[in-house]
């Protein structure tokens, strides 16, 4: 019988009709017992009368045991009562569940295409700064009116933020609308099984009052560790058993590589793992940067000498992206500016430039970002807050030849005898196309893990996976929280967003060496934490810790920022500085030569060499100089006029 809610309700008017017919004989019941004893007592009747009726009233059963009959038979009817009351509920919520995903499934659509939009935007203005058919001023200006002041990482991060929302909204909104298609098949069958608890309970309800027990079906998430210990230096398989047979949810693995080799894990044709991937994946957060975009910009309303200072660190910043990895590894190349002020300003400026969207005039964007997104993603407008992006290249500068400086090899007494921490990735619940496997009703009790090794070394420590199983849950009562409840979790539940307690100051490293930040320290409620992916250095995450490994032999500055999640949303902390030295400069900048007057043939350029005339430099501007733009990069800076222009300038 196929059931909807016009039968379920006829249904439930049934029971209450027989339910309220239980309590009419109950009170007939307790009356006509009372009445019979009142006539025996004043002596209307004898005892051989007063037997007689009785027996006629009562038949073969006192008035207590008709009314405990009674009893049972209300008990059956207010379960059954619950029962069609939650179905009649299930069935309501069904349709605005489809009704939502519809919806949302359009909101996020939305989402992703203003997020196309502004990259696209990005890059044909890139491409046009790079073609010189505008300057930087003009690169800057369009990008202001294009977006306002929020850059356009911001409007990426923004969209991509809203999208990760959405679309855990619409695995929630799956799920709700699985179990209740599961609850629905149950109908079928629990009206039997309810008659047959009614026959019982009247057969032996005289003997002893007997408690009605529903069961209901419920799709459980249950997440299960299986510890590995396998040590492997060459290709492998292993199989692992289910408990119990259910619908695989997700895979992930936790472990240790070391050798510059590649491994590959697979369970059964699903990628888990592949190592040329692996610090990218478990180091970077969601959202990539736009490519071919400055990363700073100057701030067109100044014209004084701090102005012009920070418009030349961040020409540097952008520089110094620009130039690969060997110009980056030179020995001259290192920090940022420890002036607070300084950073402050780069930081303001750096704002405007990594933005993209429409032509057209943007919406303005909602205040906050609702966990489940209740309205579309607005359109690029005003910003919320301050930001600063992350380093992207410009490439004007890509086609000149570049000024080199020779590194000196560190002697031997410098050398230490450290491993490289970059031979050795540690991944911790790392996922490649397993994180999601619900989509292909994966139902076995085993798996093969296929495991290619090619000059590696793999230790596998555990294999974390969840499955959706069926159970029968009793009425009334909360079912076991299977889920593994993570450590940090024990002592005290996570009940509010992610909050950063200090910022993170800038932090200098020093050449093939590594610097850990120990999450805790920086933010509270945070169960997982990623970084911005940042040029020439690699990140690892363990133990609420993120660890900073650059490149071998690199030496510069790259600027990055921490965000946290957990359940309630995310938080980003401040943007600080990573400089990676040949040592730590103890003593301040000293002028050692003069500079002299130059002299620029037009439409061409002239590069300073900052070692030529001063000693431990680490930053380095120029004042703003009408006419004249600059260019800093590997401890070089790099003078260029404008187009035909001629003439005099003191910077």
């Amino acid at each position: 019988m196929q059931y909807n809610i016009k039968n379920l309700e006829e249904k439930r008017k049934e029971i209450i009709k027989k339910t309220e017919e239980c309590e009419l004989q109950k009170q007939v019941i307790k009356r006509t017992a009372q009445k019979l004893v009142l006539e025996y007592n004043i002596g209307e009747i004898n005892f051989y009368e007063y037997q007689r009726k009785y027996k006629k009233l009562f038949k073969d059963k006192s008035p207590e045991q008709w009314i405990n009959h009674y009893n049972i038979q209300l008990k059956t009817y207010n379960t059954q009562i619950e029962w069609y009351e939650k179905q009649i509920k299930n069935l309501t919520k069904t349709p605005k569940l489809e009704e939502n995903k519809q919806s949302l499934v359009e909101r996020i659509n939305i989402a992703k295409k203003y997020k196309k939009e502004v990259e696209d935007t990005v890059q044909k203005l890139t491409a046009r700064f790079s073609n010189r058919e505008i300057n930087y001023q003009e690169y800057q200006q369009s990008i202001k009116n294009k977006f306002g002041e929020k850059t356009p990482q911001q409007w990426v991060d923004y969209y991509d933020s809203y999208i990760k929302k959405g679309q855990g909204s619409l695995t929630t909104l799956n799920q709700q609308a699985k179990k209740t298609k599961i609850k629905k098949l149950s109908l079928l069958s629990l009206p039997i099984v309810l008659g047959l608890s009614v026959l019982i309970y009247f057969l032996f309800g005289f003997i002893s009052q007997i408690a009605i027990t529903g069961l209901t079906i419920q799709v459980v998430d249950e997440v299960h560790t299986e510890e590995l210990d396998i040590i492997l230096n060459k290709s492998s398989t292993h199989i692992f058993e289910l408990p119990y047979q259910g619908t695989l949810n997700w895979a992930k693995l936790s472990g240790e590589i070391k050798g510059k080799g590649n491994v590959k894990i697979y369970l059964d044709d699903f990628l888990i793992l592949d190592s040329d991937n692996l610090e990218s994946k478990t180091k970077t957060i969601t959202g990539s940067t736009i490519t071919g975009l400055a990363a700073e910009e100057g701030d067109d309303s100044s014209s004084d000498s701090e102005d012009s200072y920070d418009d030349s660190s961040e020409d540097s910043g952008s520089s110094e992206s620009d130039e690969g990895s060997s110009d980056e590894s030179s020995d001259s190349d290192t920090g940022d500016s420890s002036d607070e002020s300084d950073t402050e300003q780069t930081s303001d400026e750096e704002e405007s430039e990594e933005t993209s969207g429409e032509d057209e005039q943007p919406e303005e964007p909602p205040e906050e970002e609702p966990e489940e997104p209740s309205e579309e993603p607005s359109q690029p407008s005003q910003p919320d807050e301050e930001e600063t992006p992350e380093n992207v290249t410009e490439t004007d500068e890509d086609k000149k030849p570049k000024n080199e400086t020779k590194q000196e090899k560190p002697k031997d007494d410098d050398k230490t005898d450290k491993p490289k921490e970059k031979d050795v990735k540690t991944f911790s619940d790392f996922c490649d196309q397993t994180c999601d496997l619900s989509q292909f009703n994966l139902i076995k009790s085993s798996y093969t893990l296929k495991i290619e090794i090619i000059n590696a070394e793999l230790t596998l420590n555990k294999l974390k996976y969840e499955i959706s199983v069926e159970k029968e849950i009793p009425e009334g009562e909360v079912p076991e929280n299977i889920t593994e409840i993570p450590e940090e979790n024990i002592t005290e539940k996570i009940t509010t967003l992610p909050s950063l307690i200090k910022n993170i100051p800038n932090i200098i490293i020093e050449k093939n060496s590594f610097y850990d930040i120990h999450i805790s320290e920086y933010f509270e409620n945070a169960e997982d934490y990623y970084l911005l992916q940042t040029p020439n250095l690699s990140f690892t995450a363990f133990d609420h810790t993120i660890r900073i490994s650059p490149e071998e032999n690199f030496t510069g500055t790259r600027t990055s920022r921490i965000v946290v999640t957990n359940e309630f949303g995310n938080v980003g902390g401040n943007f600080f500085n990573i400089t990676v030295a040949e040592k730590t400069i103890d003593s301040p900048p000293v002028l050692i030569a003069e500079i002299p007057d130059m002299i620029i043939k037009t439409d061409t350029y002239i590069d300073i060499h900052i070692s030529d005339y001063i000693e431990n430099a680490e930053d380095y501007y120029l004042l703003q100089t009408p006419n004249l733009s600059f260019t800093a990069f590997d401890h070089t800076i790099r003078i260029s006029p404008e187009e035909n222009f001629t003439g005099t300038r003191t910077s």
